[in-house]
């Protein structure tokens, strides 16, 4: 129901299935030798079981913040376009399946900030300028480095940036120099 306004449910299961295909058949086995392939095929079968029932969940709590958003009564300059930046239409596809748990931090940090905006919106100013160039830079991507590996790593630790300056509460993935 949350995503059927927003987006049709068999676009979610066709993405969600492709990134589930390239998380689990898109490993490196280096160096491959029969012994290599057997374990990462065993590691494969073990990540998968569950996966699922873990997606739906994370999948509907997603949606369920992504609408918290889009309904957000205090809507702090910038909050349209950084939930489209976050969750474009075809967010499940472009999104690395182990980065979609870090997801749901990202739009609490975004709900957070809506939350708290009106309280001083100087400083939130303040820390929006300093994100800026960062979030700029991730725009500016040429599109032949959109998926490499570098570029990945850097537009998530934008968005990891973005929770240690707008909610540190939450906690980041990675440490920050003050």
């Amino acid at each position: 129901m949350l995503a059927a306004a927003w987006l049709p449910v068999e676009a979610l299961q066709e993405q969600a299935h492709a990134t589930l295909r390239r998380w689990i058949c898109g490993r490196a086995v280096e160096p491959l030798t029969a012994a290599a392939f057997a374990r990462e095929l065993e590691q494969a079968r073990n990540d998968l079981l569950g996966v699922v029932p873990r997606a739906a969940d994370l999948l509907r709590e997603i949606l369920n913040l992504r609408q918290e958003l889009v309904n957000h009564p205090q809507e702090y300059p910038g909050l349209a376009g950084d939930l489209a930046a976050l969750l474009p239409a075809d967010f499940i596809a472009a999104t690395p399946f182990p980065q979609l748990a870090h997801l749901s931090r990202y739009l609490n940090a975004m709900k957070l900030r809506a939350d708290r905006w009106m309280q001083n919106q100087a400083r939130d100013a303040e820390r929006a300028k300093r994100l800026a160039p960062y979030v700029k830079a991730v725009a500016t991507l040429p599109p032949e480095t959109g998926g490499t590996e570098a570029a990945e790593r850097y537009r998530w630790l934008v968005e990891e940036y973005r929770v240690s300056l707008f909610a540190q509460e939450l906690g980041t993935a990675e440490r920050f120099p003050r």
